[in-house]
C-alpha cells in the first residue's frame, strides 16, 4: 500500500508514532486515499482481561454520508498464562512435587516432538528469509505491500473463548452502550444541520447490527450495510450512490488487490452496465453473481468487500432465487 511519507518515511521500518494535527486534518478531509482516519472508542474490564473497541470512519460520497463501524472484542488471556498469578512466594505443601510431576510428564513428549519442531522452525526461517527478500524487492521498486503485523502479541496470547458468561455479557453490553451513544451523536449532528432524521431513527435497530451506514443528506434516506436491506425514497439514486462507493473503494484501495485488480475492475464495470440497462437489475442473477465474485476476489480488502456487500444487500429484496 502507498502511504503518506510523513506517516511512513521508511517502508521497512515502524511508522510515525505521533502525527501533527495539520496532517491528521488533511487525512480526514480526503477519505478517498489509502490512509484513512478512524476514531477509536475502547472500554476494558475484568482487570483489562476483556477489551472492546469500536472504530468509526466517516466520508461523504456524493450526497451520501458514509459511516463505517467496526467492532472488535479482545478475549481474555489464556488460563495457563495465569498460573504464576496463583503461586505463593513459598511453595505450599505438595506443590513442589505436583509441579515437578507436570514437568516430567511433558519431557518425553517434548523430546519426541523436538526433531519435527526443529525442521518446522528451519523451514519457517527459510520462508521468512524468502519473504523478506521479496518484500525488500517490492519496496525498492515502490510496489504495493502488506504492511504491519497480522496479530499483536496480546492477540496471540488470547484464549479461544471467554472464561465465564459474565465476561461475554459485559463485552456485549459495553459495545451496545458505545454504539447507542454513537448513533445518538450522528442523529443529533444531522438534526443540528437541518437534515430530517425521521427515517434514520426509525431504522436504528437495523443499523446497529451492521458495519456500514449510508445516509443520503439530500433527501434523508437511510441505507443499511450487509443484512439490513435498503430503505429508500428513490431506489435508483441510492443504488447509484452505493455503486459510486464501490468504485471509489476500488480506486482508493485497488492496488492492494495485486493481480486480481483487473478482474475486479471488470466485474464492477459489468455491474454498472447491468444497473444502467436493466429496469429492475436486482431480478437478474448475473448482478448477484458479479457482486459475490467481487467480494470473494477482494476478500483481503475490507473497504471493497463492504461496498460490494452493501450494494448486494440493497438489491436483495428484488433478487429471485
Amino acid at each position: 500500500m502507498h502511504l503518506r511519507p510523513e506517516l511512513l518515511r521508511y517502508r521497512d521500518r515502524p511508522p510515525t508514532v505521533v502525527a501533527p494535527p495539520e496532517l491528521i486534518d488533511k487525512v480526514m478531509d480526503d477519505p478517498s486515499r489509502p490512509v484513512r482516519y478512524f476514531k477509536c472508542y475502547r472500554v476494558s474490564s475484568w482487570l483489562e482481561e476483556t477489551v472492546v473497541s469500536l472504530f468509526l470512519h466517516f466520508a461523504i460520497v456524493g450526497s451520501t454520508l458514509y459511516v463505517e463501524r467496526t467492532s472488535c472484542a479482545l478475549l481474555p488471556i489464556k488460563a495457563e498464562y495465569h498460573l504464576i498469578d496463583r503461586l505463593t512466594n513459598q511453595p505450599l505443601p505438595g506443590e513442589t512435587g505436583r509441579l515437578l510431576g507436570l514437568t516430567l510428564k511433558d519431557v518425553p513428549a517434548s523430546l519426541l516432538r523436538a526433531p519435527g519442531e526443529f525442521v518446522r522452525r528451519w523451514q519457517r526461517r527459510r520462508q521468512e528469509e524468502r519473504s523478506d527478500y521479496i518484500l525488500q524487492a517490492r519496496i525498492h521498486e515502490d510496489l504495493p505491500i502488506d504492511y504491519g503485523a497480522r496479530d499483536s502479541i496480546r492477540e496471540l496470547a488470547a484464549a479461544d473463548s471467554y472464561h465465564n458468561y459474565f465476561q461475554e455479557l459485559d463485552a456485549f453490553r459495553h459495545l451496545q452502550a458505545i454504539e447507542t451513544r454513537v448513533l445518538a451523536g450522528i442523529d443529533g449532528f444531522l438534526e443540528q444541520h437541518g437534515i430530517d432524521t425521521g427515517e434514520f431513527r426509525a431504522r436504528v435497530t437495523y443499523i446497529q447490527n451492521q458495519g456500514v451506514i449510508a445516509h443520503d443528506i439530500t433527501n434523508s434516506t437511510v441505507v443499511g450495510g450487509p443484512g439490513a436491506g435498503i430503505f429508500t425514497n428513490s431506489e435508483h439514486a441510492h443504488l447509484a450512490a452505493l455503486l459510486r462507493a464501490l468504485q471509489d473503494a476500488l480506486a482508493a484501495d485497488g492496488d492492494q488487490l495485486g493481480g486480481t485488480r483487473e478482474d475486479v475492475a471488470e466485474h464492477v464495470a459489468a455491474v454498472e452496465r447491468e444497473l444502467d440497462t436493466k429496469q429492475q437489475p436486482g431480478r437478474h442473477g448475473v448482478v448477484r453473481t458479479l457482486l459475490k465474485g467481487i467480494a470473494e476476489d477482494a476478500k483481503a480488502v475490507t473497504s471493497i468487500v463492504n461496498a460490494a456487500n452493501a450494494l448486494l444487500t440493497a438489491l436483495h429484496p428484488h433478487l429471485q432465487a
